[in-house]
């Protein structure tokens, strides 16, 4: 009743126009950009296409109706609401309540057999009689399609033009992660919810919204970016704005509650999600106490600490090294300018280095299960330990992935979804370390009903063990490889970080086109090879989420030794 009476005194607001201008112009503004970048790559163009055809609006009128956003009034916006918000409405309220579970049993089927899999249909075969045109692939060339600008110590800007609307995108990446502090993604938020000593939180959001702008502070495993994006007349004033945030920032302690709040809303939600769970015991498995779910202070403990610390954590992100990504309209040399300008970036910073996390080791095959009697679908994931891949086994894995298990063709798909039943969702992929820090590791998922679990598992292990020999099914997973390869096409928005990977990687130019030849050359018997090498006779670790009185454990122990985590030993609260 009470959320019921605050949306209605809302709409009674907006019917009466009790809405500031600053508040109208931000919404018009946020509308009208996200119109304008839903056109700047294929998949948004894509999706955009896809919906004007359902709803039976063209391009044309789509644009126009993008230039009449910008000259909408208040009092039209008031005109509306007055119209269509009236007395006349449906209130449908549900009440917290559990509905009786129906019980589905597994019925009694054999599974699907493949006949005359060489035998195409005369419809197959007209679709290969047409003619596709060769797709030049895209090529980016190093200092023309990226630039790369020393800013200043320590710091380069790998920045491209944007040819295709007038807002820029900057990213401020400093050299210190969540592998370096585990709770910097909490003191990120913390900071993200101060003013600055200039505006407040609420007049500093509004500016930005005003402008049709952002900037935002988040940490992954390796950096701490500081992302802004806005219109390219702006960006001085976005940098200034951003420079305020970073370096001059409130201390509002009541935040710390906010943020604690949605950390325990997140926590209830998450302990009786099926795929967290899931989750979890893969980073149990795999990283032990490194675990996202377990390396952090306790939510408890977490909010006993000040302000002060909590921006003082972000502070010490800030005095790293790094390096900065942009896509605009600027000359990389006039933006290098207006980032000293700004003291965006520390003056000496410290050195810092990207990290990985190391997978624990396994030589012979385990289970570990995680029980929930509320669950009624299993989990299941799939870990065979490899080694460090050659640059001609990195082509070959993605190779090796399309043909086994990545794709609707592919022989888990087939053999576990289509021919069995077995799974709701099933897959597997070789995965590397792109700088090869690391060994590589093939992971499969399964997920499926509890009292299919068994039968899921001996299936996914009897392909992973043994690959079935299809060569047919190698030929159109090699030609649908090089064909989303010869498409693969990366936006303005992607080029400048895609060319900093490939420097780190050794090379000095776009080196797809060789990795494309590899796979071009490839043989049946060379993805076999890199099973074989790679994949066979290695421990196969089983990591899962379920209810486990619904599953045989006698059967389960056939799958390796097994292990029964209890929550505390796989989350942290």
């Amino acid at each position: 009743e009470e959320a019921e009476a605050l949306v209605f005194d809302c709409l009674d607001k907006l019917k009466k126009g009790d809405f500031s201008d600053d508040l109208f112009e931000a919404q018009r503004m946020s509308m009208l950009t996200s119109r304008i970048r839903a056109t700047e790559n294929l998949s948004q163009l894509a999706n955009l296409f896809l919906e004007m055809e359902t709803t039976g609006q063209s391009y044309e009128e789509f644009l126009a109706e993008t230039e009449r956003i910008k000259t909408i009034t208040k009092e039209e916006v008031i005109a509306i609401a007055n119209k269509y918000f009236g007395n006349d409405y449906l209130n449908v309220r549900s009440k917290m309540g559990s509905t009786p579970k129906d019980k589905v049993e597994k019925p009694n089927w054999k599974p699907l057999e493949a006949k005359n899999t060489n035998v195409k249909s005369d419809f197959a075969k007209m679709i290969e009689a047409e003619e596709v045109p060769e797709v030049t692939p895209q090529v980016i060339h190093f200092g023309t399609d990226v630039k790369i600008t020393d800013i200043s110590e320590g710091f380069k800007l790998y920045s491209s033009i944007n040819n295709v609307n007038d807002i820029f995108e900057l990213k401020f990446h400093f050299n210190y992660g969540t592998n370096d502090d585990p709770d910097l993604d909490k003191a990120c938020s913390y900071l993200s919810l101060q003013g600055t000593e200039t505006k407040s939180f609420h007049d500093l959001s509004l500016e930005l919204q005003k402008m049709g702008a952002s900037i935002s502070v988040y940490p992954n495993e390796n950096y701490t970016v500081v992302s802004i994006s806005g219109f390219d007349a702006d960006i001085d004033q976005l940098l200034r704005l951003c420079h305020e945030m970073l370096y001059q920032p409130t201390n509002d302690e009541s935040k710390i509650q906010t943020l604690v709040d949605e950390a325990l809303t997140n926590l209830k939600a998450s302990r009786d999600d099926a795929s967290t769970w899931g989750t979890a015991v893969k980073e149990y498995v795999l990283y032990g106490d490194k675990s996202t779910f377990l390396n952090h202070t306790s939510i408890k403990e977490w909010g006993k600490r000040s302000g002060e610390e909590l921006l003082a954590e972000v502070a010490e992100a800030l005095k790293y090294d790094g390096y900065v990504t942009y896509s605009g309209g600027h000359y990389p040399d006039v933006l290098a300018k207006s980032i000293r300008k700004h003291q965006i970036l520390p003056s000496n910073p410290l050195k810092g280095e990207e990290s990985v996390r190391v997978e624990n080791t396994y030589n012979k095959p385990q289970v570990f299960v995680a029980h929930n009697k509320k669950f009624r679908q299993s989990n299941i994931g799939f870990y065979v330990p490899g080694e460090k891949l050659s640059l001609e086994d990195e082509a070959m894995a993605g190779l090796f992935s399309k043909y086994f298990g990545t794709d609707m063709y592919s022989i888990i798909f087939q053999e576990i979804r289509e021919f069995r039943s077995l799974g709701y969702t099933a897959y597997a992929s070789y995965l590397y370390d792109w700088l090869e820090r690391i060994p590589g590791h093939l992971y499969g998922y399964l997920a499926t009903q509890s009292d299919k679990t068994i039968d899921g598992i001996s299936a996914m292990l009897e392909l992973i063990t043994d690959m079935p020999v299809r060569e047919e099914k190698f030929n159109a997973s090699k030609e649908a490889l090089l064909k989303s390869r010869a498409s693969n096409y990366i936006g303005f928005r992607s080029k400048p970080n895609s060319v900093r990977y490939w420097i780190m990687q050794g090379y000095d130019h776009d080196p797809r086109a060789e990795t494309t030849e590899v796979i071009r050359k490839a043989e049946f018997q060379d993805v076999i090879g890199f099973y074989n090498r790679n994949i066979k006779d290695r421990p196969v670790i089983i990591m899962m989420s379920g209810n486990t009185k619904k599953i045989n454990k006698k059967e389960l122990c056939k799958f390796g030794e097994l292990t029964k985590l209890k929550y505390n030993e796989i989350f942290r609260e």
